[in-house]
């Protein structure tokens, strides 16, 4: 029996629609072999979804300095990926209503990762006061 290929539908790109938050499957342009993109995610300078078994990477890691991703990444040490996913996907009142690429953008690394540090604790002060 002939194996089928999955057909994309056109200009996706491959990028997967997963509950309207774009995913890309590629790796992102900054020349990393599988391997060292691996240990990038072992270090938490990126993270990645695993959706049946591939691995997925925020859109927006295609078009951002790799140094910024892995400041803001470091951050939220501590986070799951899908916490590290929402926090990258949406809007933040702290950042004045924008997500993180477009405040990366606009405001710069410090005040990103700042933010992500102090969210990261108080993530993590309530999952020990849960518990």
């Amino acid at each position: 029996m002939a194996q089928q290929r999955e057909e994309r539908p056109p200009g996706s790109n491959g990028c997967a629609q997963v509950n309207s938050f774009q995913l890309s499957n590629w790796r992102p342009p900054w020349g990393l072999a599988p391997r060292a993109l691996a240990s990038a995610r072992q270090r938490g300078e990126v993270f990645a979804l695993v959706v049946h078994r591939r691995r997925f990477y925020p859109r927006e890691f295609l078009h951002l300095n790799r140094d910024d991703i892995a400041t803001a990444c470091k951050a939220l040490e501590g986070l799951t990926p899908v916490e590290q996913f929402f926090f990258w996907k949406r809007p933040h009142g702290a950042l004045q209503g924008k997500t993180v690429p477009d405040a990366l953008v606009e405001f710069g690394l410090p005040r990103v990762a700042g933010y992500a540090r102090s969210q990261t604790a108080q993530v993590r002060a309530a999952a020990a006061a849960g518990s």
